[in-house]
């Protein structure tokens, strides 16, 4: 559950994982990585950690594997990581310091706030299964929105005004 761990507990990884529950969001110390090792944020309802300095601040010296990380979860970080992750990324990203396996955002960092937020955008998938779905929704009606359109638009008068002539 949320919140069993000290918000300043520092954590050292040493190729290991941190695994968070489903729909759990947890605040921890600083996170520093000896060599490489995991986030991974699991299965089931979105959630957040956050940590505070990551690497003491200083230039990160090992791979980040963020796994599962889909809609709904956010990862912060207490210092400026700006240098170290790409922007934004569509799909799966692999940098020297970061590597996610979904698409991601980052809010960059603020300093009223002194925090570096990324967030999990949707899997290009779940776009193509929403427009799929409004595509079947639609499909009955089709040619009166299509008559519809083509009216507002003025490329077809409407029917009444056909009709007079």
């Amino acid at each position: 559950s949320s919140g069993n761990v000290a918000d300043t507990a520092a954590i050292t990884l040493s190729g290991g994982t941190i695994t968070r529950g489903s729909g759990v969001s947890e605040r921890f110390g600083a996170l520093d990585l000896t060599t490489g090792s995991t986030l991974d944020f699991g299965s089931g309802t979105g959630g957040q950690l956050r940590f505070g300095a990551y690497e003491g601040g200083t230039t990160p010296s090992a791979l980040l594997t963020v796994n599962n990380f889909f809609q709904g979860n956010t990862l912060v970080f207490g210092s400026d990581i700006s240098n170290y992750i790409a922007a934004s990324s569509a799909g799966p990203y692999s940098g020297t310091y970061f590597s996610f396996d979904q698409g991601f955002t980052t809010s960059g960092w603020n300093s009223t706030t002194s925090t570096f937020t990324i967030t999990a955008i949707p899997e290009p998938s779940t776009y193509l299964a929403a427009a799929g779905l409004l595509a079947m929704f639609l499909w009955p009606v089709r040619r009166r929105l299509i008559k519809d359109a083509m009216s507002i638009l003025g490329l077809r008068a409407p029917a009444r005004d056909r009709l007079a002539h």
